[in-house]
């Protein structure tokens, strides 16, 4: 996603990271998972951890698209 971008602001390089923080999470709550044997509390956590990704990898993609205008590659 980041090779289609033409110009890099601010706005991207902070949605970038936000979604690498999210990212960075999965493998904790895996591994909790793991050793709790799919108890509902790692569970929920694990759901939460990977509605954030969605939701950081929407908000990248919606600044990458209003940065590049009409002629990006995601639209």
């Amino acid at each position: 996603m980041m090779h289609t971008v033409k110009e890099v602001d601010v706005k991207i390089l902070w949605a970038n990271l936000h979604l690498l923080f999210w990212l960075s999470l999965i493998p904790f709550a895996t591994a909790w998972i793991g050793e709790n044997h799919f108890v509902a509390f790692p569970m929920m956590l694990y759901g939460i951890i990977l509605l954030m990704n969605g939701i950081a990898y929407f908000i990248l993609q919606t600044f990458i698209v209003n940065n590049n205008g009409k002629e990006s590659e995601l639209v």
